[in-house]
């Protein structure tokens, strides 16, 4: 859904190139930047480690064994990404990825435990197409561009140049310009008489 939603944009003068783009480095300098983030918010309320539910603790928790080296690595990581990203935009106006790699879960379930077959190591691995680009500080809209079998939203991400918030939200008007969603009809089973 989301490859279609992409080349859909040669509809509107767009040209569309696909290209393998491997950020898979930015996964290890995310969890190490989100352990301190989180280190650093709840740091006036450590001595209740205890009480914060497993997802926050958990997450207090690699950050206090986040080292020093490490925290190097994921900011040269990220610098990394930066210098990859200015070449990117060197040849390309706009990057569009599909926001998730699994479709809605019930909300009762916390994360999804395997992603095509691939265990999980983190609750938050499942995000990764979304938090590895968070690295960039570039700015990304999600939009929808359809709905999966069951009717619940696909989205689809873009990622623009620096200050290139306008163009942006230009390209995802586009999209659900080409690929209007309405009322999901589980939303529209919900609310009729």
């Amino acid at each position: 859904m989301c490859r279609g939603a992409a080349l859909g944009l040669g509809q509107v003068g767009a040209t569309v190139e696909e290209i393998d783009l491997d950020l898979s480095f930015g996964r290890q300098a995310f969890l190490g930047l989100r352990g301190l983030w989180f280190v650093a918010q709840m740091f006036p309320r450590m001595e209740q480690l205890d009480r914060f539910g497993a997802n926050v603790a958990g997450n207090i928790r690699a950050g206090l064994d986040t080292t020093t080296r490490e925290l190097g690595a994921a900011e040269a990581a990220r610098g990394r990404m930066w210098h990859l990203f200015r070449e990117f935009f060197g040849k390309f106006d706009h990057l569009v990825t599909p926001c998730m790699a699994v479709p809605p879960f019930p909300v009762d379930q916390n994360y999804p435990e395997s992603v095509a077959g691939r265990k999980m190591e983190t609750y938050v691995d499942w995000i990764a197409p979304t938090f590895v680009l968070s690295l960039t500080g570039l700015p990304v809209a999600s939009v929808p561009c359809g709905l999966d079998p069951d009717g619940l939203p696909v989205g689809l991400q873009i990622v623009g140049k620096p200050f290139g918030e306008e163009a942006l939200l230009a390209l995802a008007a586009q999209v659900e310009g080409l690929r209007p969603i309405g009322r999901s009809p589980l939303l529209r089973e919900a609310t009729s008489p």
